[in-house]
């Protein structure tokens, strides 16, 4: 390991095989993966290393300089119970014009060690950053991500000094001075706008403007509560304004802008209590102690939220949520967006019982009351292709209020839920728990919530899930640029009559860029996904099912696009290809209307972009060469 032929110290690690861009990015950026359990080591005085922890399988050995580039290998293979011997890992030396160089001191200008350095570039997106700390004598090289200008935050490893971002700072730049103040602080003190005493449980944040650059408190700097209703923070950089909120309270937004040297030392905040629902939980004329209890709105039929892929009737949008005392009495508080014209609902449930719920049409002025009963039940069997056991499987189960049920299969392919509420019930068979999803989908067919089958008080209802039809395989690839695709998933999403859902976890692709999944429907939309470096890009298909072995593989070569448009605007780049896979990903221009793309694939794409007030606009064509980068303006 060398950097123009010297020994050095550096860190070094294991990742992935695939690089994922360009190899000045990869020199400047690092691994494209940034998983956590990665085998790491620091180099020795002379530059000799030894990793150890490795599993046997092709990766990539990476090396980063005190300056923060990067060297990497070409895939190597590890076999298990050896030592593998790799040939050096070079770090380029990076050269003045590509690097910024500095010092960081203090109020007093005295240098400070230890400080971390970040800068910052949309190469994609404003999350991408280089990092590094300065020396004892408080100086630091950075380099650049790209010779495009950077912001370069500093931060105080002892958290005693306010954190400090300098703006478009050209490369190149030498003698810099980063000077850290000391912090301020303010202490805000939450009350009751109608009695003036203190607020229990307050959160407080100072949150700057939108175009204000933000550099938070890194390492991070906790809010302390000093006494009832006191917190007190750590003053922002730049001009900011204080927001508040406590349960059973509106949340506050106001009080500023404010300018970090004028910003008062005390501020008072006045939080209105938002208006409360008061009963009680019974159960067999007894009160229920422990039950939840919480305030949702009735959906519109054409525009349902699904939660987990199930269609709701209810959703609870960030209502307060209740748990009932020992007589069984709650008061919880009603969302200032409930809208009463529309019909709102009580729903409260516990273990053993079935959930209630309740509609108000109106703010009560009196306490109301919800009964719990046992419920009815719902028993069956997944009937599966022959030789397929559903054993193990799960079936989830909800009556559109925004909860699902799940149960797993037994070895004669049978289940039960119970405790149901009285009503209809949709039932989903899963190879695997759901995760906890949400979206909206606009339904052709819009109309009165319907289930599969009837739940009734005290009774078992029979539902047989009928999982015999085509059920299709698939075994892929997905290779980039030649090598396996690291950090990507597969999943399968099926159909519905308001598109496909997301209805369990996506699978990761394994060393080879391999994937095998197995679904039961007549349509289903296959997706190849990554979110490495906080960018998500996707490969869609959709499928027409038969039963037969789908084999796909996938494999393209990609370049870079670089382009100006309107700033500080989302940019998508949509991509047709020729497979029948589309292409999406979606980054966000600077201030200087600035974007680019890594990893697109060869050929010809489309860019849009998006406005707040008018969605997605735009059009314009790309054509994106494998190796090199094309450049856009639209």
């Amino acid at each position: 390991m060398n950097e123009q032929g010297q020994g050095l110290v550096a860190e070094v690690t294991a990742d992935a095989p695939a690089l994922g861009r360009t190899t000045k990015e990869a020199r400047l950026r690092g691994p494209s993966a940034n998983e956590d359990g990665r085998p790491k080591t620091d180099s020795g005085t002379e530059g000799g290393y030894r990793l150890e922890g490795l599993t046997a399988e092709s990766l990539r050995l990476w090396a980063k300089g005190p300056s923060g580039a990067w060297g990497f290998s070409d895939p190597i293979t590890v076999v298990a119970g050896a030592d593998t011997h790799v040939s050096d890992l070079v770090i380029r030396a990076i050269d003045a014009s590509e690097a910024f160089q500095g010092i960081v001191v203090g109020p007093d200008g005295a240098p400070v060690p230890k400080a971390l350095v970040i800068g910052s570039a949309h190469v994609q997106g404003p999350i991408s950053s280089v990092r590094t700390e300065t020396d004892e004598g408080g100086r630091f090289t950075l380099v650049a991500m790209s010779d495009r200008p950077h912001m370069l935050k500093a931060y105080d490893a002892t958290k005693a000094l306010r954190p400090t971002a300098m703006e478009c700072v050209a490369p190149g730049a030498t003698d810099l001075e980063i000077r850290l103040e000391t912090r301020r602080f303010i202490e805000v003190h939450v009350v009751d706008d109608a009695t003036g005493d203190p607020v229990e449980r307050p959160w407080v944040a100072f949150e700057q403007q939108r175009n204000a650059p933000w550099i938070g408190d890194v390492p991070r700097l906790e809010p302390e509560t000093h006494s009832p209703g006191v917190i007190r923070l750590s003053v922002p950089q730049d001009t900011f304004q204080v927001a508040a909120s406590a349960p059973g309270y509106e949340h506050h937004y106001g009080d500023g802008p404010l300018e970090p040297e004028s910003a008062p030392a005390t501020i008072e905040v006045r939080l209105t209590a938002q208006p409360m629902l008061r009963g009680r939980v019974l159960a067999e004329g007894e009160p229920v102690e422990g039950a939840w209890v919480e305030v949702s709105q009735r959906m519109g039929p054409k525009f349902p939220i699904l939660v987990q892929g199930f269609r709701t009737r209810l959703f609870n949008g960030g209502s307060g949520q209740a748990t009932t005392d020992a007589e069984g009495r709650f008061e919880v508080p009603i969302s200032e967006q409930s809208d009463f014209s529309k019909g709102v609902h009580v729903v409260a449930g516990k273990d053993g019982w079935a959930v209630a719920e309740q509609e108000i049409d109106a703010e009560p002025t009196r306490d109301i009351e919800l009964v719990l009963t046992v419920g009815g039940a719902i028993e069956g069997t997944v009937l599966m292709p022959d030789g397929v056991s559903a054993q193990g499987t799960v079936v989830a189960a909800s009556n559109g209020n925004g909860r699902v049920l799940e149960t797993r299969v037994d070895e004669n392919g049978e289940y039960r839920l119970e405790h149901l509420a009285p009503g209809p019930w949709e039932l989903k068979h899963l190879e695997e728990s759901s995760e906890m999803t949400m979206s909206v989908a606009q339904t052709p067919h819009p109309g009165q919530y319907q289930g599969d089958c009837e739940v009734r008080l005290g009774q078992t209802t029979e539902y047989d899930i009928d999982q015999r039809g085509s059920r299709t395989s698939f075994e892929g690839t997905l290779t980039i640029d030649g090598l396996p695709a690291a950090g990507w998933s597969a999943i399968l999403q099926p159909a519905t009559p308001w598109g496909f859902e997301r209805s369990g976890p996506a699978t990761l692709l394994d060393a080879k860029g391999g994937f095998s999944l197995t679904i039961t429907a007549e349509k289903a939309q296959l997706v190849l996904e990554s979110s490495a470096d906080g960018d998500h890009r996707s490969l869609s298909r959709d499928y027409d099912l038969n039963g037969q072995l789908q084999t796909p593989e996938v494999a393209f070569l990609t370049g870079s696009i670089e382009g100006t448009t309107e700033p500080e605007v989302q940019v998508s780049v949509f991509h047709e290809r020729p497979d029948g896979f589309r292409f999406e990903a979606t980054t966000r221009s600077d201030a200087l209307g600035e974007f680019s793309f890594t990893g697109a694939p060869e050929g010809a794409a489309n860019l849009r972009r998006r406005h707040l007030e008018q969605g997605w606009t735009g059009g314009s064509p790309v054509t994106v060469v494998a190796g090199q980068s094309s450049h856009a303006k639209f």
